[in-house]
């Protein structure tokens, strides 16, 4: 049960993941400015024939009052455009088409971006998107334009702009930092009124341009024992650590690497060591933060996690210590069996590349290990083999 809602879990945190911070993070949406970039033609409408949600009794019409892009200069004001199977009631307001070219000429019904065609546009909205900059644009330059717009009364553009943000890698958010509107950032964290999806980005740029005030409030917050999952709390973490380093990561650690506190906190407190040392290895040595996670091997759980990470960072001290977990409750379960050996198998093959260099001593001890777990367990190291492809 404790490993099904760890999918839930893992999906929703690369969901909210600020900035690229995860590994698996899935492919976000494409922005207002891709689509307006990718299509072959746009334009600026008004409806002048519609019909009701309710009652599909005629495709709706629109009439061009801008011409915004068209490469075959064909297009003009008061040219009307009908799109089929569009139900809308606003008649006589703004609407931007975006066009694609086929076979047929262009063609201006929905299509598989996220923001369909025709798209409902206001005076503030359809200036945001016809100025913003294009994706081929260098992103520092671009960021400091969608910074500006950050959580904006207008829904369209206050999702965007938090698409744009969420699309960067964090090292390019590092040169624009200090255009980040730090006050209002503390704000929309803690007064309860943004969506909480966007607070684990907010967390990660206030950690860029907060200051002690900021981090002391974040402790508050991280520390605090939730029974339930807070969506966006590791991002607060990343932001915490890049403030306070060391110091923050021992708090992190008393509050949540111990017992009695739910599985998706801890989940988050991992992902935020994870994140310090994929994205900001300047400020924590990664000595100390191999040290954190093996903190996490006292919680039978989440052991899984740390070894497969500190496999992954080729920290191979607890070879020892695994092998006297190995099957062992409350060590017992697959996940964990299974995490032991993949940590075994990396070990193995992590020979020194110079036939002159001695085979290091973890080399030769996972090796031993693993013909120990083989005769105890030979389907699951079996299943692994084939799995890792260690063949």
């Amino acid at each position: 049960m404790m490993r099904v809602s760890t999918i839930g879990i893992v999906i929703l945190s690369a969901l909210t993941a600020p900035a690229k911070a995860g590994p698996v993070d899935p492919a976000p949406p494409a922005t207002l400015s891709e689509q307006f970039a990718e299509s072959y033609a746009v334009v600026l409408t008004r409806c002048i024939h519609g019909q009701s949600v309710d009652q599909k009794q005629r495709p709706a019409e629109f009439e061009i009052t801008k011409v915004v892009k068209d490469p075959t200069k064909s297009l003009r004001r008061c040219d009307r455009i009908v799109v089929a199977d569009y139900p809308t009631d606003k008649i006589c307001e703004k609407f931007l088409l975006f066009g694609v070219n086929t076979d047929n000429g262009i063609q201006w019904q929905a299509n598989a971006y996220r923001y369909t065609t025709p798209l409902h546009v206001t005076d503030a909205s359809f200036k945001y998107i016809v100025e913003a900059p294009p994706p081929t644009i260098p992103d520092d330059k671009r960021l400091a334009y969608f910074v500006r717009f950050l959580e904006s009364n207008e829904r369209l553009i206050a999702e965007d702009v938090y698409d744009e943000l969420s699309k960067v890698s964090f090292k390019k958010l590092f040169p624009v930092a200090k255009t980040f509107p730090r006050g209002k950032l503390r704000t929309w964290l803690f007064n309860g009124k943004v969506p909480i999806t966007r607070g684990g980005l907010y967390g990660t740029m206030l950690g860029l341009c907060g200051n002690k005030e900021d981090a002391a409030r974040m402790e508050t917050t991280i520390v605090e024992e939730s029974k339930k999952f807070r969506p966006g709390i590791d991002g607060l973490m990343n932001g915490y650590l890049l403030l306070t380093g060391e110091k923050g990561l021992s708090v992190l650690e008393r509050a949540k690497f111990k017992k009695d506190i739910i599985f998706a906190e801890t989940y988050c407190a991992i992902i935020a060591v994870r994140f310090m040392r994929a994205h900001a290895p300047d400020r924590i040595p990664q000595a100390r933060l191999n040290q954190s996670l093996r903190l996490v091997l006292d919680l039978p759980e989440m052991a899984d996690l740390a070894i497969f990470e500190l496999g992954r960072w080729k920290d191979w001290s607890i070879q020892d210590r695994l092998m006297k977990l190995y099957g062992v409750k409350p060590y017992h379960e697959v996940w964990t069996k299974r995490a032991i050996i993949r940590y075994m198998f990396a070990a193995a093959k992590d020979e020194s590349d110079s036939r002159s260099t001695p085979i290091p001593v973890h080399v030769t001890k996972a090796k031993k290990y693993l013909a120990v777990l083989e005769k105890r367990d030979p389907e699951l190291v079996q299943q692994s083999r084939k799995f890792f492809g260690s063949e």
